[in-house]
């Protein structure tokens, strides 16, 4: 019996789609309490971050309007955008990724590169890392980032479908089950999922003619999102539905083994023939056995004001994966007194910022209220050349002439003094102090130093080795964004080899291309015995590759490091320094060093180097060996051989030398012997490139040796092989 698992959001009096938003209504306005306040933060924080002088979204609202009325400053000096850059660049450059590998079935190393293959068709096709950038973007700035996967059909003369990844627009018009991070932290097991979009009006009148005017402006509650006559707002509701099932394994007369859920080999075979099978199974009649689980199917709705304006509720139209396609990206993430609350890279600095940001002002206010008049004095002494002083902060004068005598009508004269220069407008030590301050704090609240970034060394200059192990130093503090964006890969990964069997479940031929620009044709064959079959190894055109993605078990793990465009500089240079160490490896892999190469015409190059390398040397392209290398091998163990019998037949010889001269001939033997030593070690140590030269060497060698002894030896050997007259 099935059991969808609903919980207290169900309510089994109703019937039909008023039971359904009934049951989503209950479950929004979970999420609402859940994520309400925090939801409120995320969204302060993310105008916070991209704050300018334009919008003042760094001042609070009460003390912009107080110092604005009163014409006093308000400048915006934003240093969080940047800081929060540092994090989101960084994660982008050295991006993790998805990466697949077998464990079980006859799932091989190479058929997880054909799954492989399919994730970064997806990726590609999906522009994926626009969508990457924006829910890393989000997270670091407002806490919450969200991926949601999607299909769509090729095209309007197709029945194919392809698997996209897309960012949420707005990362708060997202809800997930607020009962999955008890379950696990990534969302993977979360029960529902929310995602909002108004649609204009217009638009959505003609796409759902039959509710053209039939539905408001709120939907399930969630006036606080849009409230607008001109859209409608529009919620796409997933919920997961477990049912209850057997899992039912038993051989096959050709011995091998099958696994099915006794729903599906019911809906194919009938019941009949299932309960025959599980007969067999208890009576030993055949190997096999079986047991009860619970399987999850993720139903869909279009919700607009209390209207179901579209479904997919059945098992041709349900979403085709297992899991709600709505994956996280969390920043810092809190439960404190019952109360959720999820931080990105923002919260930490605001007030550090508020404090830059016054104190800024505060200095040029205080500026501004200094004097700019350079020359004061009496009226009197400027009377006679009163046009020149005038003029004397834009002119240069030789002098400047004064009346230092004034005397009225009627009264004696009394001296004037000379006027006095002003001195010009100060800084504020005060503020500039206080700016100084805001500086470091922001520093101190973040963890991302100066010096971690490469900037206001002490020390004088450092390589970019030492640099960049700096850097990575000052990145620990902010790992947990990392970390938590290895966990949304990850899940990305596992959602996505969740439904590659069941989307190309048809045959099909898939275009590939690689990071590398490597290109691929895999041919979908769900009927192929095997899970990776290579058709056609890559040479001048692409791979072709037969997969099967129904064959076999896989599983995710999220590949920290360097993006490919890194890693091709990172190789490029590896590859270039060997070269320039022994060039004659150019001839080995140069193809495949100018191939990494970040300039004009790199490819070209690489492509016309390959065709030569290919034509001098094709054994690299082989698994076999070199030829030229494994002749020359042989003639080394044939000489060595030989020696070896020479040597031996030497020795024979020596035991049968007798008389005076037994000492002069060991010392003979023995100096040959190390001469002979000699000239063999010199040529083994080029023996790659002179074999040919050493099995001569060696054969001479050996040859004169026993020449020298026979002849220094060849009396003696004569008289003891001679038996002399008879007795």
């Amino acid at each position: 019996m099935a059991d969808p698992g609903y919980g207290g959001d169900d309510d089994p009096t109703l019937r039909g789609d008023e039971r359904i938003v009934h049951r989503a209504r209950s479950r929004f306005k979970r999420c609402g309490e859940w994520y309400g306040t925090t939801y409120g933060y995320s969204l302060d924080d993310d105008k916070f971050a991209n704050a300018d002088a334009r919008n003042n979204a760094q001042w609070p609202d009460k003390i912009y309007a107080d110092r604005d009325g009163k014409r006093k400053p308000c400048l915006t000096i934003n240093i969080t955008g940047p800081h929060n850059r540092l994090i989101i660049n960084d994660s982008m450059q050295n991006k993790a990724s998805p990466r697949i590998r077998a464990t079980g079935g006859k799932a091989t190393a190479e058929a997880a590169e054909g799954m492989q293959m399919l994730m970064e068709r997806t990726e590609n096709i999906s522009a994926a890392t626009i969508a990457y950038r924006k829910a890393i973007t989000d997270q670091v700035n407002g806490g919450f980032g969200y991926l949601i996967l999607e299909t769509e059909f090729v095209n309007d003369k197709s029945f194919d479908q392809d698997l996209y990844i897309r960012a949420a627009r707005d990362p708060r018009a997202v809800y997930l089950d607020p009962d999955a991070d008890a379950k696990s932290p990534d969302g993977a097991d979360a029960g529902f999922g929310f995602t909002f979009e108004a649609v204009p009006r217009d638009t959505f009148n003609r796409e759902n003619p039959k509710f053209k005017d039939k539905v408001g402006t709120s939907t399930l509650g969630a006036d606080q999102l849009w409230i607008n006559d001109k859209y409608v707002l529009v919620a796409m509701y997933y919920e997961r539905e477990a049912k209850n099932d057997e899992l039912i394994y038993y051989k096959l007369e050709d011995g091998t083994d099958f696994f099915g859920h006794r729903s599906e080999m019911e809906e194919q075979s009938g019941k009949d023939l299932v309960d025959q099978i599980i007969d067999q199974i208890d009576s030993g009649q055949i190997e096999g056995k079986y047991r009860d689980v619970i399987t999850q199917c993720v139903n869909w709705y279009k919700i607009a004001g209390d209207c179901i304006i579209k479904r997919g509720d059945q098992p041709k139209t349900r979403w085709i994966g297992k899991y709600v396609p709505i994956i996280p990206c969390y920043g810092l993430k809190t439960v404190i007194g019952g109360k959720f609350d999820c931080k990105g890279h923002t919260r930490a600095l605001i007030s550090a910022q508020q404090m830059l940001n016054y104190n800024a002002s505060g200095q040029v206010q205080f500026g501004a209220l200094q004097t700019k008049t350079p020359w004061v004095g009496s009226v009197r002494s400027f009377e006679t050349n009163e046009k020149e002083w005038a003029n004397s902060n834009i002119e240069d004068y030789a002098y400047l002439a004064f009346d230092d005598w004034a005397q009225e009508e009627g009264e004696e004269g009394r001296p004037v003094a000379a006027p006095t220069r002003v001195e010009p407008p100060q800084i504020s030590p005060v503020f500039m102090k206080g700016m100084e301050d805001a500086e470091r704090w922001a520093m101190m609240v973040s963890g991302q130093w100066q010096q971690t970034q490469g900037q206001d060394n002490p020390v004088g200059a450092e390589s970019g080795k030492a640099i960049n192990a700096r850097q990575r130093a000052g990145n620990i503090s902010t790992y947990h964004f990392t970390e938590n964006q290895y966990d949304m890969f990850r899940l990305v990964g596992k959602q996505c080899i969740d439904i590659y069997p069941k989307l190309y479940d048809t045959k099909r031929i898939l275009h590939v291309e690689g990071e590398d620009l490597s290109k691929r044709v895999i041919t979908i064959d769900p009927d192929a015995e095997e899970a990776f079959k290579r058709l056609k190894k890559e040479t001048e055109t692409a791979e072709e590759i037969i997969f099967n993605p129904l064959v076999g078990e896989y599983e995710v793990l999220s590949d920290p490091g360097p993006n490919y465009a890194t890693q091709r500089q990172q190789a490029w240079e590896a590859m270039t320094q060997i070269i320039a160490q022994n060039e004659s490896l150019a001839a080995v892999f140069g193809d495949l060093a100018i191939k990494n190469g970040d300039f004009a015409g790199a490819q070209e190059i690489a492509e016309r180097m390959k065709k030569w390398i290919q034509h001098t040397s094709p054994w690299l392209f082989e698994d076999g060996q070199d030829p030229t290398l494994a002749a020359m091998q042989a003639q080394i163990a044939e000489g060595q051989k030989l020696n070896g019998e020479l040597i031996f037949k030497l020795a024979e010889e020596k035991l049968k030398v007798r008389g005076r001269d037994e000492k002069r001939d060991i010392e003979a033997f023995g100096a040959e012997t190390d001469r002979m030593k000699v000239l063999i070690e010199a040529a083994f140590e080029h023996v790659l490139s002179k074999q040919r030269a050493e099995h001569e060497l060696n054969t001479q060698a050996n040859q004169h040796i026993f020449n020298v002894i026979e002849q220094a030896n060849a009396a003696t050997i004569a008289m003891e092989n001679d038996p002399g007259p008879s007795q």
